[in-house]
């Protein structure tokens, strides 16, 4: 896979990861390294969302320990709540 590659599915999974106060901020840019790493040709961690996310979770926790990621609404959990 190329850089470009990495970035798409990168830039792709952030966008259900929203902005927000510091740690929200935090955690989407240690998310974002955690990812690029876990893509690279030497990673530090398993090639996988579940892997980021645990890794940039333990990082943001251990300056804000009650931290929980907000994540943006999937279509489908949207669509759920339209039609109830």
């Amino acid at each position: 896979m190329t850089n470009n590659q990495f970035n798409a599915i990168v830039i792709a999974e952030l966008q259900a990861i929203p902005r927000g106060d510091l740690p929200q901020n935090l955690y989407r840019s240690a998310y974002e390294q955690a990812r690029l790493n876990s893509l690279g040709s030497h990673p530090e961690l398993a090639p996988t969302p579940d892997a980021a996310h645990q890794c940039a979770l333990d990082l943001v926790r251990q300056h804000h320990p009650s931290f929980l990621p907000r994540r943006a609404p999937t279509a489908q959990s949207t669509r759920r709540r339209s039609a109830s």
